[in-house]
């Protein structure tokens, strides 16, 4: 399956480019067998150009274009068919704006992004605290507080929503844009944050109750790095785990080029960038 979207995005790139140089008429097609022929749903080239079908051989676009010019490459003993089923095909995407490893190591952590209410949010992060250590730290991020529903929209969850289903672990979950996450009691207290009096930080909030004045869990901005210089050294292994687990994912959503943007996270690795390259 994953030979096939390959492939698929090696043909929508390669279509890209030639109409890219400016060739506008149709190619000349090879008397050569392909090895995968497409067809059966919308192909999308980049251009006004319709097609109808594509054809690859190895990792080089044979014909795009009308079914009847490039069925002309199907050999029946050696072209596997594979029908779109209504579907569009599109060249591979680029996404410029990348934290690959970090966006792996949250794949691997307790998903959020579709949780709509505070007992949600809870009842997956108790779900996958169960699995863990004594001690471990949960690090993950994705909750948004505008996606919860009713008299919760818009309300950040506190420390107290998770603090009795994650007794034995510090947790530190990030909300989807990454200016504001939500550390429990043991989070705070590893990091020697007062809950009476927190430490006041130039462009950070540690955001307090306005009644009792106790810091609810919710640190926004530079006060974050607070919280982050307690969390533990992330170890090379899982550093490419979580690299591998983003790769997988984004070739299956058809993104074939990434532009990292940040380099700090490879310093501790050994060969890092070349590891990542």
């Amino acid at each position: 399956r994953r030979d096939i979207i390959l492939s698929c995005c090696c043909v929508v790139i390669a279509v890209s480019l030639l109409f890219y140089f400016g060739n506008e008429t149709k190619p000349a097609f090879e008397p050569t067998c392909a090895d995968l022929f497409f067809s059966g749903g919308t192909i999308w080239t980049g251009t006004d150009q319709k097609a109808e079908a594509v054809s690859v051989k190895g990792n080089t676009i044979l014909a795009v274009g009308s079914y009847e010019e490039v069925v002309k490459t199907y050999c029946p003993k050696e072209t596997v068919a594979i029908s779109l089923e209504g579907k569009m095909m599109t060249p591979g995407w680029i996404d410029t704006h990348v934290h690959s490893i970090l966006s792996g190591l949250d794949l691997l952590s307790v998903q959020m992004a579709d949780c709509d209410s505070h007992a949600m949010l809870a009842e997956r992060v108790r779900d996958f605290v169960q699995q863990m250590e004594p001690g471990q730290w949960l690090v993950g991020s994705g909750w948004n507080q505008e996606r919860f529903k009713g008299d919760e929209a818009g309300i950040s969850p506190d420390r107290f929503l998770i603090d009795d289903i994650a007794p034995n672990n510090p947790v530190w979950l990030c909300r989807l844009d990454l200016h504001q996450c939500l550390a429990n009691t043991l989070a705070l207290e590893a990091a020697g944050v007062d809950l009476n009096n927190p430490p006041e930080v130039l462009g950070g909030l540690f955001q307090r109750d306005e009644k009792t004045g106790l810091v609810t869990g919710i640190v926004k901005d530079n006060a974050m790095a607070v919280i982050v210089k307690a969390i533990p050294t992330i170890t090379s292994e899982r550093y490419m785990e979580g690299l591998q687990t983003a790769m997988d994912y984004f070739v299956s959503q058809g993104v074939t080029s990434i532009n990292q943007v940040v380099n700090d996270i490879f310093t501790d690795l050994e060969d890092g960038w070349t590891t990542f390259e």
